[in-house]
């Protein structure tokens, strides 16, 4: 996986002048497009969106200050802006300065995001080398869940900031105690659709999931809460235990991505990761809830 997304930083950073693909780049990483954001970030540790504005900016930068020949206007289109405007509000906004401004001073500016930009990359080939001994002990922890039957869900999808959460899991409790499906008896699933951290608020979107008894499968009555039938697909799921905090969840959520995925050989299916909720807060402590992590493997 690390050589695949050297792939990926290969091609942005040669060609900082092309429209980027989603599903080009989740190609070249031979991943799915549902994973390529978590895993570009679990390995860069910043995300895509940022990872390019820093590339293309780093040779504007290098190019107002050592080709002085070079037209503003030829410098933005070659760095994957519309105009020299564009580039502009990107200069004002991360450097405090215009492109003119900065030729003028003839000096590398002021620049701490770059160092932080330079720092994580080199992390990152600095991993391509080597798996740490921790990684190994990681690695030894995930169970591979061999051609799991499908299981049926009820699913109520909530879509918005994530500061409206709970009005979402209020529905969806509301709608467990209608229909007597506590925690203790059907299974709590979280579907994790979207990285908050990739998507504008309005858009996030996360799956709240109850199992269904056998022999419900395909089958909801009409709910005024909005759940609808559902199910996790059948197949072979990678599953990590956790116990702690949902901070510490995903946490673990990334490490898979990073460490466990390149080594182990296995490819994933375009199905977003599933946490099974075992225990959960206010019933235990939050340093002492239990989940399951499930990546979907081909």
């Amino acid at each position: 996986m690390h050589k695949r997304m050297q792939a990926v930083l290969n091609q942005i950073d040669r060609q900082p002048e092309a429209a980027l693909n989603l599903q080009e780049l989740s190609a070249l990483a031979a991943c799915s497009p549902c994973h390529f954001h978590r895993q570009f970030r679990a390995l860069l540790g910043m995300p895509l969106a940022r990872y390019v504005l820093m590339s293309r900016l780093q040779r504007a930068v290098a190019w107002l200050l050592h080709r002085p020949q070079l037209p503003v206007l030829e410098i933005a289109l070659a760095c994957g802006y519309a105009s020299p405007e564009s580039l502009a509000r990107v200069f004002r906004r991360e450097l405090g300065l215009t492109p003119s401004a900065l030729r003028r001073s003839a000096r590398q500016p002021d620049w701490p995001a770059l160092a932080q930009f330079q720092t994580l990359t080199a992390s990152f080939h600095a991993m391509m080398n080597s798996l740490s001994a921790q990684t190994a002990d990681f690695d030894s922890q995930v169970r591979i869940l061999p051609q799991q039957p499908a299981i049926p869900i009820a699913l109520l999808m909530h879509q918005g900031p994530p500061a409206s959460l709970p009005q979402s899991l209020q529905r969806f409790r509301d709608w467990r105690r209608e229909n007597g499906l506590p925690p203790s008896r059907s299974a709590t699933y979280n579907i994790l659709f979207d990285d908050p951290e990739q998507v504008a608020a309005q858009l996030w979107r996360l799956g709240l999931g109850a199992g269904l008894p056998e022999g419900q499968h395909g089958e909801l009555a009409a709910n005024t809460q909005g759940l609808e039938a559902s199910e996790l697909p059948a197949g072979r799921w990678a599953c990590l235990a956790h116990q702690g905090t949902d901070a510490a969840l995903f946490e673990q959520v990334l490490r898979l991505y990073r460490d466990w995925l390149p080594a182990s050989g296995e490819t994933l299916r375009n199905i977003p990761p599933v946490i099974r909720r075992i225990s959960m807060a206010p019933d235990v402590p939050s340093q002492q809830a239990q989940s399951e992590i499930w990546l979907a493997l081909r």
